[in-house]
């Protein structure tokens, strides 16, 4: 185990050994309940890696790094932010792009 704590392949593990576990229940339905969510995690761990190191390998960062969905704003002495009209397909708060079929901005959540 990694000093910042359990990594991938040991959640394999943990896993790969619950499935073992579940295959003991006796309870048919619970068993077969359990055994598919732990193989269907197993598999997502198992194509997160391969994409992760796939991304790696060709030189594309694995993740994005992106800001706070919105600030919190203290209760004293608080200002309203003043929303201001936006362009079609903007959002008028944090001038993200809209998606049509959304009523919210998926950025910062605003209607």
């Amino acid at each position: 185990m990694s000093k910042s704590g359990p990594d991938l392949e040991l959640f394999r593990r943990w896993l790969q050994n619950e499935i073992t576990n579940a295959q003991q229940l006796e309870d048919s339905e619970e068993k077969i309940k359990r055994c598919n969510r732990l193989d269907a995690a197993l598999l997502l761990a198992i194509a997160f890696d391969r994409d992760w190191h796939s991304r790696r390998e060709e030189g594309v960062a694995p993740t994005l790094t992106r800001s706070n969905v919105r600030v919190v704003q203290s209760t004293t002495n608080a200002t309203p932010v003043q929303q201001r009209p936006a362009p079609s397909g903007q959002c008028g708060s944090c001038d993200a792009p809209l998606e049509d079929d959304l009523d919210f901005c998926p950025v910062c959540g605003k209607n």
